[in-house]
């Protein structure tokens, strides 16, 4: 049975607390980026929402990006 590589690996979803911490943001930041639809979000089964820690960046960038442009 070979190992993965890191680069096939499947990015992990994580919670909006888990992914804040990773990142240093306010959990209430988060919320309401996803709530708003600004960073997709994937409820599994059923109340919990998760997100991909890439998603949030990328929602980032393309947010500050876009305010740098006006």
């Amino acid at each position: 049975m070979r190992k993965p590589s890191k680069n096939n690996c499947v990015e992990k979803f994580r919670t909006i607390p888990e992914a804040c911490q990773l990142m240093g943001i306010r959990k209430h930041a988060l919320r309401r980026a996803v709530s708003n639809g600004l960073v997709p979000h994937y409820t599994p089964f059923g109340a919990h929402r998760f997100v991909r820690v890439s998603e949030v960046e990328a929602a980032i960038a393309s947010h500050t990006n876009g305010e740098a442009k006006q």
